[in-house]
């Protein structure tokens, strides 16, 4: 993992816990889009998507890209 998403990952721990479930999409769009406002790019944040079932959706939503080739369920097996 690059060390931009290790940084994105660790932030997200920290906090995933505290936010509603019903939220957690919607935060980690908003911190992959902070991120991006930084500099990072789709390349610098890839890895995120094998840590966590938020930041691999968010992800996905953002760039548009389905890594396993389904849909919606491939993410429930990931940390939550």
């Amino acid at each position: 993992m690059n060390s931009e998403s290790k940084v994105l990952v660790e932030l997200w721990d920290l906090v995933r816990d505290h936010v509603p479930t019903g939220r957690r999409l919607d935060i980690a769009i908003s911190f992959i889009r902070v991120f991006e406002e930084f500099g990072f790019d789709e390349r610098d944040l890839q890895d995120i998507v094998d840590h966590d079932r938020y930041l691999g959706r968010a992800y996905d939503d953002l760039y548009g890209e389905d890594h396993d080739g389904e849909s919606g369920d491939h993410y429930d097996g990931y940390e939550e």
